[in-house]
């Protein structure tokens, strides 16, 4: 609301109005000032004025607050969908400081105490100031486990919360007074310590960990309780130890629960074999109980926290059952499932403002824990009224709070509804019905006893339990190279969870109420799978490491499995001519899918592009095929210029000069075939620096096509396949020292790694461009600015360009995906060219650049952005090879580079 300069809304009697703010004055709301909106309708006439003050719109000493839901008949704003919707909104944006430091500051110990003064201080010291704090976000105990964090200082053995301060100001002599400032605030306090980051770079990671707090709902399925509050930052302390008080009860709680359940389940035990030794036993382990709810009725914070006298208590009745293997396999049950039930109330803070997330991890199928939570919720509000706050800073009150508002609060806005929704069109029910928690429904993962059955045979278990911990935070949804509204894809991986999640909901209701077990509806989930490129970039930033790559391919399998896979004609030729090894074979076939298919691809897409995007064509798969020309492949393959050997041969090639190390270079389907000059390249430039190469038999795919399109039995063919050969290709030169295996293809690179061929040859897997320039022996000499292209499987761990720009080469990254990935342009060219429409923007958005070559280390990539206009793609072996030689290298023969070759039988 403070930076809103106007938007538009189109209210519950259907029509539109525009509110705009007078007179903003560029910054914040103060309790003082007096905030003036104009109301017009969609001719532009005056409807009304609405005047408020800083005490109408946020209580008194908060940095935040939503609770007021009327503010004066303010249209839109705070009124959580209950009098219209907003179609479009502008907003004032200030321009970015000139200097930044950021800080991390770790507060060690058993309790919060000094990490609620620390805040409060830092509040107070840098209120309205210069330097300015611009953020000051804090987490607490049970975040810090959720997400793995590393600790950064030596202050104790327990990390108590985290605060992340970035401080900014235009003037650098005022920052770093600023900072010493911190430090003096922070030298008083002997439990805490300060770490500032020295880098950009380092900074960013400092704020991963705190983009990474949606982990702390991953052993609940994702399911949490998910409140705020705002306090005045006086109380932050206290409220700490409010939150303190009530983790430490409701440990004690959970301990008693513990010691409850397994005595009850021992009352009712039968054993497999001698119950009349049991009964004593029992006797013995409800006096044990009694004992320990004692201790813990007075147990110690140290205790409590270690939950020393529940597992003691479990430990002696473990020991003295021993040889009851039923019955202790039931007691593990009871105690992992107990355990599991602990009530933790998890804290992160807008600190420099006071509003406080309180997330509460609940399993949503347990209805007792469920209550306890609510519970547990209810008192934090309460607390939070007691400490002169309110209930909502940014999430509103939804259904959960409506009881925590004062009457005025409720009446206020039922008024202003009467006038402009009698007939509660917008959002019945909403503010304004108490019990109306009691009459919603939320779908969720119960995967319990019939459903957990269905999912079983359906081969739905696995893939459920992968996405059922998505907290749906959508920090996957900026890297994920297909989605792009602009062109109607919007399946990143959050929302590709959540058509899942639903899809897997809608067949357990269907195959409970017709007894069907077909699973039509399934056929839904391809277009669920298709739209994913395998990256796996998405993992990279996900807090609870879901892999949506790979949960693509278990979903292509499953469609695979149950006949509801559509794999076009073209597709499956492709993979049949990669799953073919035979010279004779490959040298028939050529001709026909590279030669006379691509002139085919080209000749159509010339004479038939007008017609493409034609509303009828546009639609039809064939037309789809033809929208882009095609580059055309290499005239021969790399077998036609190197020795040729058969499926039992290996190659070596001593470069011209005594061999200063030895390499294994796996070229892969792309850069063998149909792209050539890569592999040629690659041997030139490792032949010219005096590397011995040993080149496997002809043809061998690294299966990843097979992979990613659900060939799972081919798939596992050729793998085993390529390890049994390079097992014997190790073993039988057993005497030399390899210095590492060599790919240039990305997904070649995440095969061999998964076939752990680093392990057979006791080397890593490298790029050849980053092998070649890290053993170079004179500088280049870079001929030309270039575009750069990251693939989306990329060997050089996004690299590429920070290396290019290492060796002086002038290059811009050309952002987004090349739309070929593999085979998906032949599979889904309805995709994939929305993709290319993206790459060609971000290409036109670059002409000024002035550059006609783009550099890329990916033979996929060749084929997709040879179909933009204005660019020629170069692989980076190529253009390395072009560095060192010239162009000669491309019409220089192979031999002349090498002094013998040998071919060598295994």
């Amino acid at each position: 609301m403070d930076n809103v300069l106007s938007y538009n809304i189109v209210m519950a009697d259907g029509c539109s109005y525009t509110v705009t703010r007078k007179h903003h004055p560029g910054r914040k709301i103060f309790y003082s000032d007096l905030v003036t909106f104009l109301v017009t309708d969609h001719t532009g006439r005056k409807i009304k004025t609405i005047d408020l003050t800083g005490e109408d719109i946020r209580k008194k000493g908060l940095g935040k607050d939503v609770t007021n839901k009327c503010l004066n008949g303010l249209p839109g704003i705070q009124k959580e969908g209950c009098d219209g919707i907003i179609t479009s909104a502008r907003f004032i944006l200030y321009p970015q400081f000139s200097f930044k430091k950021t800080g991390c500051i770790e507060f060690f110990g058993n309790d919060m105490t000094e990490a609620g003064q620390v805040i409060t201080a830092i509040s107070k010291a840098f209120a309205n100031s210069d330097p300015a704090i611009m953020a000051l976000e804090h987490f607490d105990e049970a975040y810090i486990r959720a997400i793995r964090y590393k600790t950064k200082q030596a202050l104790g053995n327990r990390l108590k919360a985290v605060l992340l301060v970035d401080m900014v100001s235009n003037d650098q002599a005022t920052l770093d007074q600023g900072v010493a400032t911190l430090e003096t605030i922070l030298a008083s306090f002997d439990r805490t310590g300060m770490t500032i980051a020295r880098t950009e770079s380092q900074a960013q990671r400092f704020w991963e960990d705190r983009k990474r707090l949606g982990a702390i709902a991953a052993h609940t399925n994702a399911f949490k309780l998910n409140e705020d509050i705002v306090l005045p930052l006086d109380s932050l302390a206290d409220f700490v130890r409010f939150v303190d008080q009530v983790n430490l009860e409701e440990k004690a709680f959970n301990q008693a629960q513990i010691i409850d359940n397994m005595t009850a389940y021992l009352d009712r035990a039968i054993p497999l074999a001698d119950p009349q030794w049991l009964k004593k036993k029992v006797g013995q382990a409800k006096d044990l109980a009694w004992a320990t709810r004692k201790k813990l009725a007075i147990a110690s914070r140290d205790a409590l926290e270690a939950g020393i006298h529940a597992k003691n208590f479990y430990a002696r009745v473990k020991e003295s059952l021993r040889g009851y293997t039923l019955i202790l396999e039931n007691l593990e049950k009871i105690h992992h499932t107990t355990q599991s039930r602990l009530i933790v109330i998890a804290t992160h803070m807008h600190a420099g403002d006071g509003n406080v997330h309180v997330n509460i991890p609940v399993l949503s199928n347990d209805r007792e824990m469920m209550k306890r939570a609510a519970v547990t919720a209810d008192r934090v509000m309460k607390k939070a009224v007691a400490l002169n706050g309110v209930v909502s800073g940014e999430h509103g009150i939804g259904i959960t709070k409506f009881k925590h508002l004062d009457p005025a609060s409720v009446q206020a806005p039922e008024q202003y509804r009467d006038q402009v929704d009698p007939g509660r069109v917008m959002n019945p029910g909403k503010l304004s019905e108490p019990d109306i928690i009691h009459r919603v429904f939320t779908p969720s993962f119960n995967l319990l006893k019939l459903e957990a059955r269905i999912l079983k045979h359906g081969s739905l278990s696995h893939l459920a339990l992968n996405i059922a911990n998505c907290v749906r935070c959508g920090k996957c949804k900026p890297l994920c190279p297909v989605f792009f509204p602009d062109r109607n894809l919007f399946f990143h991986p959050r929302n590709k969870n959540l058509a899942l999640g639903s899809l897997i909901e809608a067949m357990l209701y269907i195959t409970q109420r017709t007894q069907s077990t077909g699973f039509q509806i399934l056929k839904n989930l391809e277009q669920i799978a298709d739209h994913c490129t395998i990256c796996h970039r998405c993992l990279d930033k996900c807090p609870v490491n879901i892999d949506s790559g790979n949960i693509s391919i278990d979903a292509r399998t499953i469609l695979k499995t149950m006949d509801f896979k559509h794999t076009p004609l073209s597709t499956r030729t492709t993979l049949a001519y990669l799953a073919e090894k035979r010279p004779l074979a490959n040298r028939l076939a050529r001709p026909w899918l590279l030669e006379a298919g691509p002139v085919l691809q080209r000749t159509c897409a010339t004479l038939l592009s007008p017609l493409t995007e034609t509303k009828f064509f546009a639609q039809t798969r064939s037309m789809q095929l033809v929208r882009t020309r095609m580059p055309r492949p290499d005239a021969a393959t790399l077998r036609a210029v190197v020795p040729l050997t058969q499926k039992n041969q290996t190659l070596v090639l001593e470069p011209p000069a005594p061999a200063v190390s030895t390499v294994f270079y796996f070229p892969g389907c792309g850069s063998e075939r149909i792209f050539s000059r890569i592999s040629r390249a690659s041997l030139f430039l490792l032949l010219s620096q005096n590397h011995r190469v040993i080149l496997p038999p002809p043809f061998l795919c690294c299966g990843y096509p097979f992979r990613v399109n659900a060939r799972t039995r081919k798939y596992q063919e050729l793998v085993l396949k390529n390890i049994i050969i390079l097992n014997q290709i190790r073993e039988m030169f057993h005497d030399l020292v390899f210095d590492t295996v060599l790919v240039s293809c990305g997904t070649c690179m995440e095969s061999l790694v998964q076939m752990d061929v680093a392990q057979i040859f006791d080397s890593p897997v490298e790029d050849i461009s980053r092998y070649v320039l890290n053993h170079r022996e004179n500088p280049l000499i870079p001929d030309s600015s270039c575009f750069y292209h990251a693939p989306c499987h990329d060997s050089l761990k996004d690299g590429g360009e920070a290396l290019l720009k290492t060796l002086g080469i002038e290059v811009t990254l050309l952002p987004f995906c090349c739309s070929e990935a593999g085979t998906m342009a032949l599979s889904r060219p309805d995709i994939t060219h929305n993709m290319l429409v993206r790459k060609q923007w971000a290409l036109n958005a670059l002409k000024k650049e002035n550059k006609k070559k783009i550099l890329t280390n990916c033979p996929s990539c060749l084929q997709g952005l040879g179909r933009l206009r204005d660019v020629t793609p170069v692989h980076l072996a190529e253009e390395l090879a072009t560095l060192f030689a010239g162009s000669q290298w491309r019409q220089k023969p192979l031999k002349d580079l090498t002094d013998s070759f040998e071919t060598v039988t295994f």
